[in-house]
């Protein structure tokens, strides 16, 4: 009996084994999605089957689609390995200066203006020219395309010092009142990063003490008479106040708005504003006590504000409402508005001696010029797709504008189909004057205190780029 059932055994072992095949698939890259016969596995992942013939595809963001069919054997493990390869695009480089010797990781790509052959991703490429900077500048290949790079000569402005990883999706890079320091709010991490200028590298990641652990930290703002520094909490329409140079946490102040962003303040009427993009509100808080003053109600979904150096105007975008509005402080009426259809109005800030305000429109791909005496718009300068923050030089003669490129028609969450610019304009000539690849869209942006340096953030790339600024007077004078 023991023999016969033994046999049995065998035979039923021998007839599973022989009607099912063990099958292991591994694919480069390791993102990679896999089928077999139809059927979705992981990579790498043993699966069995009764098909002796097998159909495997492989396929991955920015390679080329593999599928191939496999003979399994009967016995043993079938392991398929699978590398995939890149899509490749044509792209043409060019240079404003002409002919300059283009370079990725010191291979020679040509002279522009030339056409080269890149593989899909993120490419750096150094441009090379005599009596002129090495400039280095990227390239995000998703498609067939043509680009056109500044080179500056020796000296210039704009002289990359680094690229810097931070948390996920940096909104604002704020420079402390020494300009020590680098403060990065956090769309998609809780909290925000700390940067040294000395030691170029993330020192310390804050995290507010919310048991909710939220994330959605937009903005930030240093209260320099009050040695505080402000972050604002979107998701739970709060401010979050902590001491400076410590950063220790102080307190949270409820705005009363919904999804609260942009923060200014004015040291001498103690005030400050926190534009609410879901409520349509502005709140006017005093920073002492923490009370809400005034709710302004405003045009649909407000961005950006400024005070005017005497205190006695508040300027606020709506991003949706396509206005821009002044309103008393004093009374707390909008006294002079512009209304422009089609527009998304996001960022303003005032020259330094008031005469001008600066705002930028993503809507329509501008920034205006507004004389603050008449409240007109009197000169308008064309930029890169979705300019967002705008900063002034403090001797008031370079407005510098961070524009995140063309969206994903998808969603702004999603990466762009290519990298946005830094936009330079000399607002005594009228005209720009430089722009520069960013990484993929550029969005937070601050020029330091002393006028030094330059900082902007890559939303999607979770990095800030710091530049220091030359002597652009000399520069971009002519």
């Amino acid at each position: 009996m023991r023999t016969k059932y033994g046999v049995l055994v065998s035979v039923i072992c021998w007839l599973l084994f022989s009607c099912s095949y063990s099958v292991q698939v591994a694919v480069e890259p390791k993102m990679a999605t896999i089928t077999v016969d139809g059927l979705p596995v992981e990579n790498g992942a043993m699966v069995r089957t009764r098909e002796k013939v097998v159909l495997v595809r492989a396929e991955a963001e920015g390679y080329q689609p593999f599928e191939e069919q496999f003979v399994n054997k009967a016995f043993g493990k079938n392991q398929y390995v699978i590398t995939l390869h890149k899509k490749t695009f044509s792209v043409h480089i060019e240079t404003v200066v002409g002919s300059s010797a283009v370079y990725e990781q010191n291979r020679l790509l040509g002279q522009t203006p030339c056409d080269v052959v890149l593989e899909y991703g993120m490419h750096v490429l150094t441009l090379s020219r005599t009596d002129y900077a090495d400039e280095t500048c990227r390239i995000d290949v998703r498609e067939n395309g043509s680009y056109t790079f500044q080179h500056h000569k020796e000296g210039t402005p704009f002289q990359a010092m680094g690229i810097f990883s931070c948390g996920v999706q940096p909104k604002q890079v704020i420079f402390s009142p020494d300009d020590d320091y680098i403060l990065i709010p956090l769309l998609g991490e809780r909290g925000f990063d700390v940067f040294s200028l000395s030691k170029l590298r993330m020192i310390k990641r804050i995290e507010p003490p919310d048991p909710s652990k939220q994330t959605g930290y937009p903005e930030g703002l240093f209260l320099k008479e009050r040695n505080v520094f402000w972050v604002s909490q979107m998701t739970t329409s709060s401010i979050y106040e902590y001491s400076w140079p410590a950063l220790e946490y102080k307190r949270t102040i409820p705005t009363g708005g919904v999804w609260s962003k942009y923060i200014t303040w004015h040291s001498e009427k103690k005030i400050a504003a926190i534009s609410n993009w879901l409520s349509n509100t502005v709140s006017i808080i005093n920073p002492e006590s923490g009370d809400i003053i005034k709710k302004l109600p405003t045009a649909a979904v407000p961005r950006g504000l400024a005070f005017t150096k005497d205190g006695k105007y508040l300027v606020v975008t709506a991003f949706e409402g396509g206005r821009i509005s002044l309103f008393d402080t004093d009374t707390w009426k909008e006294i002079k508005y512009i209304q422009k259809a089609g527009s998304n109005m996001r960022h303003a800030v005032l020259s330094p001696n008031d005469r001008f305000l600066y705002v930028s429109d993503m809507g329509n791909n501008m920034v205006y010029e507004i004389a603050m005496d008449t409240f007109t718009i009197t000169e308008w300068y064309e930029v890169d797709h979705n300019p967002n923050t705008i900063d002034i030089s403090p001797d008031g003669k370079l407005l510098i504008v961070s524009c995140r490129g063309p969206n994903n028609p998808v969603s702004y969450l999603i990466r762009s189909p290519r990298s946005g610019y830094i936009v330079v304009i000399d607002v005594e000539q009228k005209r720009v004057v430089a722009m520069f690849s960013g990484g993929n869209q550029p969005t937070g942006l601050d020029i330091s205190n002393n006028g030094k340096y330059l900082c902007f953030s890559n939303f999607l790339d979770n990095t800030i780029e710091l530049f220091y600024l030359g002597d652009y007077n000399a520069n971009y004078s002519k």
